[in-house]
């Protein structure tokens, strides 16, 4: 009953992996090396990383017969890649980190417009054909490292790989950015009043799906297909960001910075749904 594991965490890593069912999901080589080494973390970190990766599962073995478990499960999975975000941030003592809370939706749905808006930022600053995303041997896992193509004190073109990987910072004359303006960008295509508002809504998605209202039972109408899929590249794009947070014992500035903007948005945040 409870939290007991249904087997023996091998098995399970293997069954996450191996299933021909999730081969649906088209999971890349480099997908599962990040996988992988999160399966190696710190138990604080790899329980999290196994528990998206079980919700994603099945999700998807489910989405047939059961297509609201199906997205209850795939939102799910979504939610507790934020929280091994979390825990990683507060186990290398980021600033302000204690701030967090692990268990709170609403908090947990804000992370996600919010890195929306750290991407595409860092998508302007940094255009794709000048940035790549690159795995390379650790011990005990497979580490993280970003190849930027930029022009060094010489003038001459070249690759640079910041070390850690995020020990950067954006700024906009002279100022850190917060990423106000980019957040504004994504509430503006939610078509919600604000990202206050967007954020309740993502908050509260779980609850519509599987819980009736004064209009009756709720359907799932749509393609459930498609959703788990979004779903499964957000658990992705958390498992990453959450690697290149956890390899580094020392503080990096670009995460601090994501930390410092985010942390100001929680006072406006709503309550909890």
């Amino acid at each position: 009953m409870g939290g007991r594991p249904i087997r023996k965490q091998a098995d399970l890593d293997q069954w996450l992996l191996g299933s021909t069912s999730v081969a649906d999901l088209e999971f890349s080589d480099t997908d599962r090396t990040i996988i992988e080494s999160c399966f190696v973390s710190p138990l604080v970190i790899r329980s999290r990383a196994r528990s998206a990766m079980f919700h994603i599962r099945r999700a998807w073995d489910i989405r047939e017969v059961d297509p609201e478990m199906a997205a209850f499960r795939a939102i799910t999975a979504e939610e507790e890649s934020v929280t091994a975000i979390f825990k990683s941030v507060q186990r290398r003592n980021y600033t302000g980190a204690k701030r967090l809370r692990p268990y709170d939706h609403v908090q947990k749905s804000a992370l996600a417009p919010f890195l929306v808006a750290v991407e595409n930022a860092l998508a302007a600053a940094l255009p794709g054909q000048n940035v790549s995303l690159e795995t390379y041997p650790g011990k005990p896992k497979t580490a993280l490292r970003l190849k930027i193509l930029g022009i060094g004190p010489d003038g001459r073109t070249g690759w640079w790989y910041p070390v850690p990987p995020l020990n950067f910072t954006m700024g906009v004359d002279g100022k850190p950015h917060n990423f106000e303006e980019e957040l504004q960008v994504v509430r503006n295509s939610t078509n919600t009043r604000s990202i206050l508002d967007h954020v309740r809504d993502l908050a509260n998605r779980r609850n519509r799906i599987i819980y009736a209202s004064d209009l009756g039972i709720p359907q799932w109408d749509g393609n459930i297909d498609g959703f788990i899929r979004g779903k499964k590249a957000q658990v992705m794009r958390n498992l990453t960001i959450l690697l290149f947070i956890d390899q580094s014992r020392e503080r990096q500035q670009f995460v601090q910075q994501v930390m410092d903007a985010f942390l100001s948005m929680l006072p406006r945040l709503p309550a909890k749904p």
